[in-house]
Parts: C-alpha cells; structure tokens; sequence
C-alpha cells in the first residue's frame, strides 16, 4: 500500500503545472474531522479546459481544527508534491470564516463556492415559511410510522419524504412529494384520522405551498446548474444576477458585493475577462487575474 500511494503521490506530482488554484472543503464525522484537497488548472487538452488532480482526503489529526491547523496541514500536502503556497494563485473554498481566515493567512485570495452561497440564500429564502415547512416534515414523519405507512401503501407507491436541514434540496423534494399525495391524503382514511388531522395542512396552507413549490423548482434548475462541470464564473455571475433581480433578498449572498465574498476583486476581475471585457477592469481588479481559478461547486 505505500508503495502504491508513492506511485499515485508521483503520478499527480507530474501531472501539477507551476500555477495551479487549491480547491479544499472539511466534514466532520463524530470525532473526526476529514479535509478533501483538489488542484484545479487551464488544460486545453480537457473538454472543459481544465483539469483536477485530488491531492489528498484525510483526517487532520488535531486537537483544533481552527484556521493555523488547516493552513499547516495544507502546507504539508503540498510538501508531498514538491510544491507550497507560492505555486498557488488562489483558493476555493465554502464561505465560511475559518475559511476565509484561511486564505488571508496564507496571503491567498478565496474564490466563493458557489453552491455554498446559493444553499445560504435558499435557507434565507425558506425562513419566512419556516413554521409550514416543520408542519410538512412533521406530517411526512407521521406517515413513515409503522400503522400509517402500511396504510398509505395501499393508496400509493410513493414513500414520505423528509428533509434534511443541511440540504435545501431535500426541502423541494419534501415539498413536490406533497404534492404528488396530495389526493391520496384527501381520502377519508386520512383526513380523518385523529392522529393525523392536526399535521395536515389547511386549503389556504395548501396554496401556499403551490405557490412555494412553483419557486422552489425554479431555483432547483439553477442548483442544476451549478452542478455542470463547464460553469465558468461569467456564466454562474448571469444565474445570480437573474436571480437577484427576481429576488432582491437574496442579493445578501448572491451579489458581488456580498460581506460573505472575500475577494470580490477577484471574481469581478474574472467575469469580465470570461465575458471578453477587459476594459471594463477597475484599479483593483486589474492585476487579480488567474486563468487557473475556476468556478467551483463544492
């Protein structure tokens, strides 16, 4: 197995151009906290025209995992690969604050991930709904208890659906998965079941809910979207604009000039060169361009 890991460690290390962006993201499993660490750079030679080369996934064995141990433990990866914070113009990241901590002490901007800010404007999105949303996850919870599900299987193949608070994603499919039981829990058996009645939405909670899911899945062909491996930041600055427009509130974390946006320099600096205006490149942005940074959906 170590023999096989340096072949791997040597295969990356030739495939690393000078330049590259560092593209990272952490998750914690009970006591355990794992990082992911991924090169992204401009390679003509890929139908997307760049490439990604996976560095490392392993768990930090720390007793903090503040922004000082990431930024060592970076620091070691590259090691690996006969590289360091001088080979790299730029990182990737959620926009959390460790990360954020991260890139400014590594003297590094941070490019914004973007589905990270979109996941943050649709939980801002929800907020308002929020007390019909728990009533619908509650009411699918109901429905996966043993009587009431044996029950439903007999009106329909489709099961409950409950979301997941750290996927807004789950929310649309909560909600749509309503919607498709929606006659099935009009049956007498239902909507008169004592253990039930008090979860099952209103006719005006019904429209609402409509109305929401009409939203929801509009904004879920943007998450889609995100998901494409040749999004560029030109193209996903168009999305949010879109969206913006549409859905001023959101502007809290879709705008350019977002307080979560470490570097909007940067990314401003990006989207016009993408879109061929450089031009239209203020002071500032002029000398933040990195063809190797690209748009990333962590």
């Amino acid at each position: 197995m170590t023999l096989l890991t340096k072949q791997i460690e040597n295969a990356c290390w030739e495939k690393l151009p000078n330049k590259f962006a560092l593209v990272f993201d952490g998750w914690s499993k009970a006591s355990m906290h794992f990082i992911g660490i991924f090169t992204t750079f401009t390679d003509e030679n890929q139908e997307s025209h760049y490439a990604k080369v996976m560095l490392a996934f392993s768990p930090m064995i720390e007793k903090k995992f503040g922004a000082d141990e990431h930024v060592d433990f970076i620091k070691w990866v590259l090691e690996l690969y006969c590289k360091s914070l001088e080979n790299v113009v730029a990182l990737i990241g959620d926009n959390v604050a460790v990360n954020k901590s991260i890139a400014t002490k590594c003297n590094l901007p941070l490019i914004s991930c973007a589905s990270h800010q979109f996941s943050l404007a649709m939980q801002e999105y929800q907020k308002p709904h929020a007390d019909l949303l728990s009533k619908i996850n509650s009411l699918m919870f109901k429905l996966k208890q043993l009587k009431l599900s044996s029950k439903l299987r007999q009106h329909s193949n489709l099961r409950p659906v409950q979301r997941n608070n750290t996927r807004w994603t789950s929310t649309y499919a909560m909600i749509s998965r309503f919607i498709e039981l929606h006659d099935v829990l009009s049956n007498s058996q239902f909507s008169t079941d004592r253990t039930l009645i008090e979860f099952l939405p209103t006719p005006y909670e019904c429209a609402e809910i409509a109305k929401l899911h009409v939203h929801l899945k509009k904004f879920n062909s943007v998450h889609l979207a995100l998901q494409r491996e040749d999004i560029c930041i030109a193209e996903l600055r168009l999305l949010f604009d879109s969206i913006i427009t549409n859905y001023p509130m959101l502007a809290k974390y879709l705008s350019l000039d977002a307080e979560i946006i470490h570097s909007p320099s940067l990314e401003k600096a990006i989207s016009k060169i993408q879109n061929e205006k450089t031009s239209l490149l203020a002071t500032d942005e002029k000398d933040c361009h990195c063809p190797e940074a690209r748009c990333c959906n962590c």
